[in-house]
């Protein structure tokens, strides 16, 4: 009997693990010791992280002089007890809201999302929403611009070949860090924007989100700029989106960094965006 209890034990606290994100994973492999969590895949960590919890042989964290030290997940140890007790209820009611689940299944712990007027946001990861539009026609974004601005982060808008319109209503929003070309600059700015906006996160010492208006219109004016008139986009214009979309990391060198792809309805099949974007990407659906 007790060993039947055991086993059921071990199977719960399982697929509590299997339920978690790679964040959380992450988090609670690096609170219990286990080396290297980064460079592991969920099934590697899922198996280890189940191992240490059921002989008891949990390590120190590791300390290292390499860098900065990783900021844990906020609520780590609250995590820690529900997975060691073998519930996630009981974590979820500790926090007061229920366990936020993705796309595709997939659950990350509250901490992780904020839930604002215009959808649900993953914290330091990858989201997506469309618009049907310009700026100055899109009250969906300009409403999360609004929100946004009120957060405590900085908050990056980055785009490509902007309207008189689009720029006024920029202009309403106070502390929004603008790297965008506009219509009427000559070829080459916007690469260079892009780049700024790069350099400018990642010297950024608290959250950033990054905020990515129009994916499509970005890739056109890239592509013009290496001459590239195929169906096709070039190789750097996506090399060049891939990085600014890809700076997105929770707690990475202690901070948070969000990036939110703004895509047009209509771009949607579009090979590139459906496969680099969308598809690893939380959408954002207004509640």
């Amino acid at each position: 009997m007790q060993n039947t209890t055991f086993i059921e034990e071990k199977r719960n606290k399982k697929k509590l693990l299997s339920s978690l994100g790679v964040y959380e994973l992450r988090g609670l492999a690096r609170a219990i010791g286990i080396k290297s969590p980064t460079t592991k895949v969920r099934e590697k960590l899922i198996d280890e992280i189940s191992a240490a919890l059921a002989t008891g042989h949990v390590a120190e964290p590791r300390e290292t002089n390499k860098g900065r030290p990783s900021k844990p997940l906020a609520n780590i140890d609250d995590l820690l007890v529900a997975v060691q007790n073998g519930s996630l209820k009981e974590f979820a009611l500790n926090q007061n809201q229920p366990v936020f689940e993705l796309d595709e299944g997939e659950k990350v712990a509250p901490t992780l999302v904020k839930t604002f007027s215009f959808g649900t946001l993953v914290l330091g990861g990858k989201n997506v929403i469309t618009t049907n539009g310009a700026l100055n026609e899109s009250k969906n974004i300009s409403d999360m611009l609004s929100q946004l601005c009120q957060t405590n982060q900085q908050v990056v808008f980055v785009s490509a070949s902007l309207t008189f319109e689009e720029k006024q209503v920029l202009s309403t929003f106070k502390n929004l860090n603008v790297f965008a070309s506009s219509y009427t600059d000559t070829d080459g700015k916007l690469y260079e924007k892009l780049l700024d906006a790069t350099s400018f996160v990642s010297s950024q010492t608290s959250d950033v989100c990054v905020v990515i208006f129009d994916v499509a219109r970005i890739l056109a004016e890239l592509d013009q700029r290496f001459d590239h008139i195929n169906k096709v986009h070039a190789t750097e214009s996506i090399l060049l989106v891939k990085r600014v979309f890809s700076l997105s990391s929770q707690y990475k060198s202690g901070k948070a960094i969000t990036t939110i792809c703004v895509y047009d309805e209509t771009d949607g099949e579009d090979q590139f965006i459906k496969q680099n974007i969308i598809k690893i990407s939380h959408k954002i659906e207004a509640k």
